[in-house]
């Protein structure tokens, strides 16, 4: 069972998630819904995924999100 804690890290989680989304969809124009579908368990494969595509290591990934 889910306690409320972790519903709402969850439901914060994807909130954050759906605004960084939109930034990389903004800089990057070539990941379809499917590509950033939000996933908490994927985490790690959705940046392994990005790294690939884009030819970028992780660290400046979370720069271009932060931006």
């Amino acid at each position: 069972m889910l306690n409320s804690n972790t519903v709402k890290k969850i439901t914060e989680s994807k909130a954050y998630w759906n605004e960084q989304k939109a930034k990389l969809n903004c800089h990057f124009a070539i990941f379809t819904y499917e590509d950033l579908l939000f996933d908490e368990r994927k985490r790690d494969a959705i940046f392994r995924k990005l790294q690939m595509a884009l030819g970028k290591p992780k660290e400046e990934l979370l720069n271009i999100k932060s931006q």
